[in-house]
């Protein structure tokens, strides 16, 4: 969720916007050495092994090497290609030095996808962290002011969202908050190509899919749950609502998610408005316009939207009523439209990253996504995906009381699902054991809060031990890193 003469490592006159300059000024003043010499974590660092705070003139300095060293390699009719992309993305437009680098970070992304293949495999991997550090405010100077997220103009976000010169998988999606609710939300979200359902109730848009099974819910099993449907052709998309309701038929939940098909925008609603929810009986009519998105979602009890509702689509596909939606993807890797304002940031769904081996028949790598699509860049910054959304779908969950039992295991898809996790410390009569494999040999225990009834259960901890194979091991232990804005 990024896109996007100054005085530089190469010299004060060359941008690679000198266009028709290339070869005879970038090419003699590239720099002996690489000003970034690997990533760790998000994080770069230098020829000396260490970290470099990002400002803008040690971003320029990257780019600007990379820029040149990469378009040395090109031929005369690439370098036209070029000259015209930066023109075309520049042109006509007032920059602040920040959109500058979104471009010249874009540029490098065409660069690497133009020249020949064995050219610096590892830039990529250095482009994206400086796309991914974009996102945030920089300054000339190293700061200790709290960090606050970035956009580009919209002139310049439309840009680089429809140039044909830029493949889809590069381009950078603008980190892009919301400072409305209301009625000025669904206006945003409406021009930013994302369909506004009808009301709800009889003789409406929306179609009913079906109760959901519990067994086949991971979260508040203790209510049922329907899933309702509406599709729009103009624009193109897609809304998905999810009534949660009681024994008296009485609506208590209702999440809203309308994904956009051809901008991949999504924007989300809840039947409440800043923290007041509101019940209603489930099938009866209640205007669309009472469900609260954007800021009307401060302290939400729905929780952040984007925390869970991470990945290459916006929907959380589990069980079968929900396998059966169609066409839930954008056209691009989906780009939230959330709520700004708070202390902590709501996340912009970040990714993609490369699946385990045991993921990638579904969800492919962060390259090239299969029908399941690409899995979010794992961290910190998404608490809810990961201990709730992944843990349950693999089958991580800590077991839990006696008496209960987790939702089933839904990944590996088939015969295989469930033979990621396992209980080590539960016999097979116990209801919550899933047996353990030669593979499943490493310690997923997630972490328990120190108010978890679990903890004073007399066979605590053994019995609410957790292993995973080794590569879930890894994916659970990227949720444990601090995440690169």
């Amino acid at each position: 969720m990024f896109e996007r003469l100054r005085r530089v490592g190469l010299s004060a006159s060359v941008s690679l916007a000198s266009l028709g300059l290339i070869t005879s000024i970038a090419i003699a003043q590239i720099q002996d050495d690489d000003p970034i010499a690997f990533v760790g974590h998000g994080a770069i660092f230098s020829q000396a092994g260490n970290e470099i705070s990002p400002t803008l003139q040690s971003m320029s300095t990257a780019l600007a090497w990379y820029k040149a060293r990469l378009a040395a390699r090109l031929t005369d009719a690439q370098r036209q290609d070029f000259n015209k992309l930066d023109q075309d993305l520049r042109t006509g437009l007032t920059l602040d030095e920040q959109a500058r680098l979104v471009v010249d970070a874009s540029l490098v992304d065409w660069l690497l996808d133009t020249v020949p293949p064995e050219a610096d495999d590892r830039i990529r991997q250095k482009n994206n962290a400086l796309k991914r550090i974009l996102r945030t405010k920089l300054w000339n100077q190293v700061t200790e002011a709290p960090s606050q997220p970035y956009a580009v103009d919209r002139a310049l976000a439309d840009r680089l969202a429809s140039n044909p010169l830029l493949t889809a998988k590069n381009k950078i999606i603008p980190f892009d908050l919301t400072a409305k609710g209301g009625e000025a939300y669904r206006a945003e979200c409406l021009a930013d190509g994302v369909p506004i359902p009808p009301d709800f109730g009889p003789g409406s848009g929306w179609t009913s899919q079906g109760k959901i099974d519990k067994a086949d819910l991971f979260i508040e099993r203790s209510i049922d749950a329907e899933v309702l449907s509406w599709t729009s052709a103009s624009p193109s998309g897609i809304c998905v609502a999810l009534p949660r309701y009681d024994a008296n038929n009485m609506v208590q939940l209702d999440g809203v998610i309308c994904l956009g098909r051809d901008t991949s925008k999504t924007c989300f609603w809840d039947n409440e408005k800043n923290g007041q929810t509101f019940e209603f009986p489930l099938g009866t009519s209640r205007p669309f316009s009472d469900f609260g998105g954007g800021t009307e979602l401060q302290a939400s009890v729905g929780g952040v939207c984007s925390d869970c509702h991470a990945g290459e689509n916006p929907y959380i596909i589990h069980g079968k009523i929900l396998s059966s939606l169609s066409d839930t993807f954008g056209a691009e890797w989906y780009h939230p439209l959330v709520r700004t304002g708070d202390t902590v940031e709501w996340p912009q769904n970040p990714g993609p990253m490369d699946s385990p081996k045991a993921c990638t028949a579904c969800h492919g790598s962060a390259a090239q996504g299969e029908f399941a699509g690409r899995l979010p860049r794992l961290s910190s910054s998404l608490t809810g995906y990961c201990g709730a959304v992944m843990r349950s779908s693999i089958g991580a969950l800590a077991p839990p009381m006696p008496g209960r039992v987790n939702t089933a295991p839904t990944m590996p898809q088939g015969k295989a699902a469930g033979t990621l996790a396992c209980t080590p410390g539960l016999t097979s009569a116990d209801p919550r054991y899933r047996p353990c494999s030669a593979a499943t040999t490493v310690d997923c225990t997630p972490n328990f809060a120190a108010d978890d009834p679990r903890i004073k259960e007399p066979d605590f901890p053994n019995a609410y031990k957790v292993s995973c194979t080794a590569d879930i091991g890894d994916l659970l232990n990227l949720c444990k890193l601090a995440s690169v804005k």
